[in-house]
């Protein structure tokens, strides 16, 4: 559930944190100790709609309660980190060697000193 600050709320009402703080409190019941607190964007949009009627303001419909404005994406991705480039692909093993697996003990086997010694005089 997104939430909204209590300034944000009276910004778009164009009046004072404190006030909107006293307005929901004598009018919903729902107490918040300072303009940073939150309340959810539900409730903020009902109470925006139904001040801005008794007030006569016009309240943009599609008002935006975020916090900071949406990021403009500009071919990077939010985060800072550029993603990873493509990693070659593997090599192909030659004819004969196509199941050799690494071995998890670090011995190397007579397979692979025969891969191993085949590859250096292939370059």
């Amino acid at each position: 559930m997104a939430t909204v600050r209590i300034y944000k709320v009276a910004e778009l009402l164009n009046t004072s944190s404190q006030e909107v703080i006293a307005l929901l409190k004598r009018d919903h019941g729902i107490e918040v100790k300072s303009a940073s607190s939150t309340i959810e964007e539900v409730v903020a949009r009902q109470f925006v709609d139904r001040l801005a009627r008794q007030r006569n303001i016009s309240v943009p419909a599609n008002a935006s309660f975020a916090d900071t404005p949406a990021a403009v994406v500009r071919g990077k991705k939010p985060g800072g980190k550029a993603p990873e480039p493509a990693k070659p692909a593997a090599p192909a093993l030659p004819q004969g060697f196509e199941g050799l697996k690494f071995p998890n003990d670090g011995v190397l086997t007579r397979q692979w000193m025969e891969f191993l010694s085949q590859m250096s005089t292939t370059k």
